[in-house]
């Protein structure tokens, strides 16, 4: 069955055409958000964009990536923070890190956003991390240099992960190393009000790395999130407004999905 996931997705120009040393940058770049959308698509297989306005991505001065569905009622933004050492270091780790993230948000629903919508978007990040290493060995030859790079997303996806949860006390490390599913989600439920209220500090990033890595160890059914942000009271159909303010309704969830979020304390 073929997906009906298809995003029309541009970048403009702040992607210059070529790096300093004259390497091709917009051309590289689009073709790996091209090779980020097909797997998004393996990934929701079957499911339906929540929203069909087509996405524009574009480098940002802020320290962190962001979706902007508000602004522009024709289209979305994405805004990549890339700095000039990424760009012209043709740093496509960082790149689908972000864009995977934020794209992640358009299957999710791009106008709530919360503790449990950020640990989702995470997990969706490294989902297609992993992919994509697959991905480029299989697709290109030996002795192309896109499969020799292949390696390196996933290892950005183990490095960021590692980084994240270095400060986790050490009885939770222990419990991930155990799968001791019970203890982390009993944390992560303790946890939960210092997620919402932190989501970009190093506390929120570190419990939405958390929460990320337990979902995708327990084989997390991908297309069950899509829209998952529109079960917010109101909803975004009720209130069309950029809202990070609303928790999702647990209790409306199918109960598949339900029982997924209890091992991130939800």
């Amino acid at each position: 069955m073929k997906s009906s996931v298809m995003f029309r997705l541009s970048l403009d120009k702040t992607f210059a055409d070529k790096t300093d040393k004259g390497e091709p940058m917009a051309a590289n770049f689009k073709a790996i958000a091209n090779d980020v959308c097909h797997i998004l698509q393996n990934i929701f297989k079957g499911a339906d964009l929540t929203d069909h306005r087509p996405i524009t991505c574009y480098v940002s001065s802020e320290s962190v990536p962001r979706i902007d569905a508000t602004t522009d009622p024709k289209k979305i933004r994405i805004g990549l923070a890339l700095p000039k050492e990424s760009l012209e270091g043709l740093d496509y780790t960082r790149f689908v890190y972000q864009l995977g993230h934020e794209l992640g948000h358009m299957m999710l629903g791009p106008l709530r956003t919360n503790g449990l919508i950020e640990t989702l978007a995470d997990a969706i990040s490294y989902e297609i991390l992993d992919r994509m290493t697959y991905l480029w060995k299989m697709k290109y030859k030996p002795s192309h240099p896109w499969h020799l790079y292949a390696p390196e997303f996933k290892k950005y996806r183990e490095n960021t992960e590692h980084q994240l949860i270095s400060d986790l006390p050490q009885e939770i490390k222990d419990a991930i190393l155990l799968s001791s599913w019970s203890e982390i989600a009993l944390y992560l439920k303790d946890q939960m009000s210092v997620l919402d209220t932190n989501i970009t500090s190093e506390n929120g990033l570190m419990l939405r790395s958390l929460g990320a890595r337990i979902l995708r160890t327990n084989k997390m059914q991908w297309k069950e999130l899509v829209g998952i942000s529109g079960f917010t009271n109101p909803s975004p159909t009720l209130d069309s407004k950029f809202r990070e303010d609303l928790q999702i309704n647990v209790a409306d969830l199918s109960d598949s999905l339900r029982e997924a979020l209890t091992h991130i304390g939800r």
